[in-house]
Order: structure tokens, then C-alpha cells, then sequence
């Protein structure tokens, strides 16, 4: 690829989704620090091996410093790049209206930065944490296009020991609300820089985001009633996958909810059973 200051080869790493059936989403990961293939292991098998598998998406991560997206051409270009090659090597496996942009420390202030000033061509960001650099704005300013980031998704997580980057997420998420997007914003109480953060919970939120139901093997349907035992709250037909033992003795309910009210009053609704 051509960047500002010259051609250069850069690698490229894809985690496939196990089924390809149909198109499927992509996120486009950038990895901390100086985004070496280094940093990219540590990150995918952190956060993104497991559940992008399971979930079915392409995982893509370029070898590249995520800080290099100051200039809105250089992210123009990579991008097309990696596409081009994406849809050389997987045709029409990659649905283009669900990618979604990550980022993990200067990966995430890349990825923050890129997602604003691309917004056509990112469907949601998640940074982690993430900011957008000030000089970053400066230099892509006439590129903003506010009209377009309007009900766009960006899940920005810190760790509240992380002190420096807090302050600048927390300038971050105030200007980027002024464009119109609607940021889910998570302080993580006595986490450092690099986030303990399940995979599980990034991905659900990108699934929800993108409108994708739950490819992870969970259902995500309420279970099936039990019509062999009745909930002790409403006396509606009982769920064998929503029980309490409650005093040695195993209660179904219907719903999740019937179940939390037996919980908090167990005796208001025994009377009369055994």
C-alpha cells in the first residue's frame, strides 16, 4: 500500500469464521502498541480467537501502528487494500454493511479516529480503551462529516486505575456525543491499562449492534415450558431450564422473573405445597 510517507508491505492476519454459509460480519481488530505480529497474537488470543469463531466472524488484523490513521488517506488506503484481499481470498463471504472497528490502546485510539472520520465505512467502533488524538482532528477536520455519525454505535471501555487515558476518554466521549453518536461509555473499577474484559461481553455488544442474533451455540429463545410441573408464582406451565432449590427441594418456574420473585419471598408462595 502507498501511505503518506511512502509504499509499504504490511502484513495482513485473518481468522475465518467456522461456517461460511452466508456473508458474514468482520471486525477489523488493531492491536496495542506498535501493532507487531507480537502484539496482534496477544490480542487475538485474548479477546477475539475463541468467540470470533464461534460467533462466525472474520477477524482481520493488520501489521500496522494504530497512530498511523492521523491522516484520513492512509486509513483510506489500507482499507481498500485489505478488502481487495478479502474478497479476493474469501469472495462474497464478507457482508461489507457489518464491519465493525476495535482497538486496543493506540489500536483503539487508530480505531476510534478511523471510525469518526469513515464512518460509510464502518458500521461501530469498541475501543479499549481508545481516544481520538487531538491532532488527529486537526489535520482530518474538513474530512468530518457529522451528518454521518449520527445513531452510530461507539462501546468505549478504560480501567479506572488508568489514570491518563481515563481523562482522555472522558474528554472523548463528551465530543463525540456532539456529533450524534451514541456512546456506551464503561469505567472498569481497579482495572490498569490492558482490560480483563470478557470476549463474550464486546462481542454481544457488536452482535446487538450489527443486529445479529447469537451465533455462539446459545439460545437465545426463552426455553420451552415444562408442562409436567406448574411455577409456584403464577401457576403458568414451568421451565426444567429455570430452577431454585430452595430447603432441599427444586422449584421450576416460567420465566426468569417469576423466579427472582420466589427468591425474594420464598414463603409467599409455598403456602399449600409440600
Amino acid at each position: 500500500v502507498k501511505l503518506k510517507d511512502g509504499e509499504q508491505k504490511i502484513n495482513i492476519h485473518i481468522s475465518k469464521p467456522e461456517k461460511m454459509s452466508s456473508k458474514r460480519p468482520m471486525i477489523l481488530a488493531l492491536a496495542p502498541a506498535e501493532g507487531s505480529k507480537k502484539n496482534i497474537l496477544y490480542a487475538h488470543n485474548k479477546y477475539w480467537k475463541e468467540e470470533g469463531r464461534k460467533r462466525n466472524y472474520f477477524i482481520v488484523h493488520p501489521e500496522i501502528v494504530g497512530l498511523r490513521f492521523m491522516e484520513y488517506d492512509d486509513f483510506k488506503t489500507l482499507f481498500g487494500a485489505i478488502m481487495e484481499v478479502i474478497n479476493k481470498k474469501f469472495p462474497s463471504n464478507v457482508d461489507e454493511k457489518k464491519i465493525a472497528i476495535a482497538g486496543i490502546s493506540n489500536g483503539g485510539i487508530g480505531a476510534l479516529t478511523a471510525f469518526v472520520f469513515h464512518p460509510d465505512k464502518l458500521a461501530c467502533c469498541v475501543v479499549f480503551p481508545g481516544a481520538i488524538h487531538p491532532e488527529a482532528v486537526q489535520i482530518q477536520e474538513k474530512h468530518l462529516k457529522t451528518e454521518s455519525l449520527k445513531g452510530k454505535h461507539v462501546y468505549m471501555l478504560v480501567g479506572e486505575r488508568d489514570v491518563a487515558w481515563k481523562a482522555g476518554c472522558d474528554r472523548v466521549v463528551e465530543e463525540i456525543k456532539k456529533y450524534g453518536i451514541k456512546v456506551k461509555y464503561e469505567v472498569l473499577k481497579n482495572e490498569e491499562h490492558l482490560l480483563d474484559v470478557k470476549p463474550s461481553v464486546i462481542f454481544k455488544w457488536i452482535d446487538d449492534t450489527l443486529g445479529i442474533k447469537s451465533s455462539s451455540g446459545a439460545s437465545e429463545t426463552p426455553p420451552k415450558p415444562d408442562s409436567s410441573s406448574k411455577c409456584p408464582v403464577d401457576n403458568k406451565n414451568a421451565s426444567s431450564k429455570i430452577t431454585l432449590d430452595h430447603e432441599g427441594t427444586k422449584y421450576s418456574f416460567c420465566s426468569d422473573k417469576c423466579k427472582n420473585a420466589f427468591k425474594k419471598e420464598p414463603g409467599k408462595y409455598m403456602k399449600g405445597k409440600n
